[in-house]
């Protein structure tokens, strides 16, 4: 409705005005309204976390599930003022050589959770001298749409929408040395396709479209996670990258990568559910 958009215009307008650490202040203030306004989404996280990890308390599921909010209105909240961020300041980034060894004039699939401020790591690659195009769910509220794109090409990526033309636009990027970004972990039919915890992945899922895109254009694989320490203060880190081609792997299937991306998923996931934005039931089995 245009009078609500109306009004995140005028939020987001009005929260530029103000340093991170303040905006990220009243993000963890809305995280606490939201979690409960927002009672459907409040219930699955709930779900999840009981299933996930049963052996702790009901005060420690209701603390980690306000952990869990607040931190998700943080990183939303932070958008506005995100491209004001001092990497050096507020990150510490961690296992840089791994980015430094890569060709910048090669294609490179970057994969990463929703964890801690996620938009970070694309900040931080592309400082490190990457071209980076950024596959994102396209938001059906038109005005929020244009409000996180225009945040989005502040901060310095371009974004590719999950549709035939981005499809075509995805296969022009990388053969032209650029490289992309996607999320391992995803949500379709308000539940989540990824990770699963006690089966295997879709076929369907972006592991495997990772998978596909890295096979095509001969491009390493490169997982990377942004935790949030305190507040506004983060930590990146990327894991070895990943040659599907090297003789490691030779003849390896698709199966055995996505089983092994899905397993490193999980275990970030579950080292740190209370930053993960888990507002749709987990996918236990497959």
């Amino acid at each position: 409705h245009p009078f609500w958009g109306g009004i995140d215009y005028l939020t987001l307008s009005f929260l530029r005005l103000f340093p991170l650490n303040q905006v990220s202040g009243f993000g963890a203030f809305i995280g606490k309204l939201a979690k409960k306004r927002f009672k459907q989404a409040n219930l699955d996280t709930s779900a999840n976390l009981q299933l996930l990890i049963p052996h702790i308390t009901n005060e420690q599921k209701s603390l980690t599930s306000d952990v869990m909010w607040q931190n998700i209105a943080r990183t939303l909240s932070e958008m506005a003022v995100l491209d004001k961020l001092n990497i050096e300041k507020n990150v510490q980034e961690n296992d840089l050589n791994v980015l430094k060894g890569l060709d910048k004039n090669k294609p490179v699939v970057f994969l990463f959770p929703h964890l801690g401020n996620w938009e970070i790591l694309a900040m931080s690659v592309s400082n490190q001298g990457f071209k980076l195009n950024i596959m994102f769910e396209k938001i059906p509220n038109r005005f929020q749409r244009k409000l996180l794109i225009t945040a989005r090409k502040r901060i310095g990526y371009d974004l590719i929408t999950p549709d035939y033309q981005g499809t075509r636009k995805l296969f022009k990027v990388l053969a032209a040395g650029e490289s992309v970004g996607l999320a391992m972990d995803e949500f379709s039919n308000n539940k989540i396709v990824a990770p699963v915890f006690n089966g295997t992945v879709s076929d369907r899922s972006n592991i495997y479209y990772a998978i596909t895109l890295a096979r095509r254009f001969d491009a390493p694989i490169v997982l990377s996670l942004c935790k949030r320490l305190h507040k506004t203060s983060f930590q990146v880190n990327y894991d070895n990258p990943i040659y599907l081609s090297s003789p490691e792997y030779l003849g390896q299937s698709d199966e055995y990568f996505a089983e092994m991306i899905n397993i490193r998923l999980k275990k970030w996931i579950l080292e740190n559910i209370d930053q993960w934005y888990m507002l749709h039931r987990a996918r236990i089995n497959g």
